[in-house]
């Protein structure tokens, strides 16, 4: 039972941070779920500042000074059709209009025109829990799919492209991301459904469209630890797997830093600023960035971001068949991370005196931070998200623990020491040994003191002759007996005894 006893108080501040992590997670899993949003965020922007300028996806940008020098958004149809003929000549392999051209206007023929004879994907709103029921064109591309009744999102409310325009292509794809409570868009919709049809995100009717294929992908359940459960495949492109997660969501990729996004004003485009041929094979997005248009959002790398850019790093990702996801397993792994913290910090908790107070807090600082890093790496190196905030809790908490410990076993023995001097010594002049600090010198004073040398009679005979056991009872019963009498509380009677 002693040895049990002593097993549970070295197991305590591992079980005691446990039990607070898990005790966090159930009751603020809010929070815990932030941490790791932000947490994973730093990562991203860490990832990206080494990332390279994509030259393969370019942005053909309205921004503010196109605004300035060709008028308010919305710009006519001829306009639009302009700009998009200057791509054309400039050699691009697919344009991607990232807006909608909801309503019917004067020259939308001259727009179709210019659609119908070049490889072009088109967008449409398909909004999630809206407030309204709002049902503005008519939605294109759907196709029947039995995933409507369950992992894919439900739409109750459209913007579409008027007819005549949205029947100019055959590819169309929707631009609605997923926003997380705190406004920052971190996922995209795989798809969308609506009464029954599934509706394909921007980015994978644009892979499709831009392999002359249908929007034609499956989904495919996956085994193993670190698998993603769930993925798409196109049934013409079977080496590009893009991971779904549970709610049918692609996490979106900032593998790309803002810089490296390569962007050219619509303005220079359309005045023939442009070197000949720079798009030549590029898949290019048209969409605005100017203030006011109503196309941003908050991503982890800013918090004012045109919503183009949201597309450009998931076609980018696309084509570097790099999206990331979280494995099925990533519970099993974070546990075995937490076991791995447990021993490290056990292995801390040898430590002695001041070494064990100090050190145990400064350790799990450090794992905590390795932790972080350790996430933030596999990332960039596998792809594999693995949310590091429980963990960091975890040992955060241990190192707490294990600095309680040590403090309490420090403050203990202390105590023992202060006990055992007071049973031989005065009390005064016990607390008084026990707080010095040892020191190579003397610390001399006068005291005034009452001595009293009580000895028995043959007991150096005794000593020799009796086991070890015998005479310690002996002195034992010797001392009781003379302790039992009751002595005056007097200085006097106090310095006697010493």
């Amino acid at each position: 039972m002693i040895i049990r006893s002593e097993y549970l108080k070295q197991l305590s501040p591992y079980g005691g941070a446990l039990l607070i992590t898990m005790a966090i997670s159930w009751l603020a899993s809010g929070g815990v779920a932030s941490l790791d949003a932000r947490l994973t965020d730093t990562a991203w922007q860490w990832i990206a500042a080494e990332s390279k300028v994509e030259q393969r996806v370019v942005i053909v940008d309205i921004d503010e000074a196109s605004i300035a020098r060709y008028g308010a958004w919305p710009w006519s149809r001829k306009q639009m059709a302009e700009l998009s003929a200057q791509i054309t000549e400039q050699g691009a392999s697919l344009q991607i209009f990232d807006m909608v051209f909801a309503a019917k206007k004067q020259q939308d023929d001259l727009l179709v025109a210019q659609l119908k004879s070049e490889s072009i994907v088109l967008s449409q709103i398909l909004a999630i829990d809206a407030d309204d029921n709002t049902q503005v064109g008519v939605l294109a591309t759907g196709t029947k799919n039995v995933l409507c009744n369950g992992l894919y999102p439900q739409a109750n409310a459209y913007i579409a492209n008027n007819k005549q325009i949205g029947n100019a292509v055959s590819s169309v794809g929707h631009i609605t991301p997923s926003v997380d409570k705190d406004g920052i868009v971190r996922k995209m919709p795989a798809y969308i459904c609506r009464n029954g049809k599934a509706y394909p995100a921007l980015a994978l009717a644009a892979l499709a469209t831009a392999m002359a294929e249908p929007v034609n992908y499956v989904l495919e359940q996956t085994g193993g630890w670190l698998s993603p459960g769930n993925q798409l495949k196109h049934t013409q492109l079977p080496e590009i797997i893009i991971p779904v997660s549970d709610k049918g969501e692609i996490l979106l990729p900032w593998w790309l830093s803002r810089n490296s996004l390569l962007s050219i004003s619509a303005a220079d485009m359309l005045e023939g600023n442009v070197p000949k041929k720079m798009l030549k094979g590029a898949w290019v997005l048209i969409g605005s960035t100017a203030f006011g248009v109503g196309d941003a959002v908050s991503t982890p790398q800013a918090a004012v971001v045109g919503g183009v850019e949201v597309h450009a790093q998931l076609l980018s990702a696309l084509l570097d068949n790099k999206i990331p996801y979280q494995p099925q397993a990533v519970n099993t792994l974070l546990y075995i991370c937490m076991a791995g913290i447990t021993l490290i910090m056990w292995l801390v908790s040898r430590l002695k005196g001041r070494l064990l107070i100090y050190g145990a807090p400064v350790a799990g600082v450090v794992i905590a931070l390795g932790v972080i890093i350790g996430s933030a790496v596999i990332l960039k190196t596998q792809a594999i998200l693995i949310p590091p905030a429980l963990a960091v809790i975890y040992t955060l908490l241990t190192g707490i623990m294990v600095t309680v410990k040590g403090y309490s076993q420090n403050w203990s023995e202390n105590q023992r020491l202060y006990l055992n001097l007071s049973s031989y010594l005065p009390e005064h002049a016990a607390k008084w040994i026990v707080k010095q600090t040892p020191s190579s010198s003397l610390a001399a004073h006068h005291e005034d003191a009452f001595v009293l040398y009580v000895d028995l009679r043959n007991f150096s005979n005794w000593c020799n002759q009796l086991p070890a056991e015998q005479t310690c009872a002996i002195l034992h019963t010797f001392y009781t007996f003379i302790y039992s009498f009751d002595t005056p509380k007097t200085p006097a009677a106090k310095g006697g005894n010493f």
